[in-house]
């Protein structure tokens, strides 16, 4: 599939990192999702949606990915 025999996934609370057999850790990004309110169309992920929700761009929704909808934590 992605041209390895052995690839793992740990979907953590907030980073996503992507494991290769044999190369260790291949990708490690910010569990983030940014997206146009208007047409809901996806316009970053990773640590770009992450900035972006730092910067708090008007219109785009930001979300951290598994964050159950209507219950964030206040900061």
């Amino acid at each position: 599939m992605f041209g390895v025999d052995e690839l793992g996934l740990d979907l953590g609370t907030s980073t996503l990192h992507m494991v290769v057999r044999g190369k260790g850790i291949v990708l490690s990004e910010p569990a983030y999702v940014a997206y146009d309110r208007q047409t809901r169309n996806v316009v970053a992920v990773g640590e770009e949606a992450r900035r972006m929700n730092k910067e708090k761009v008007s219109d785009t929704k930001r979300r951290r990915a598994g964050a159950p909808k209507g219950k964030r934590r206040r900061r």
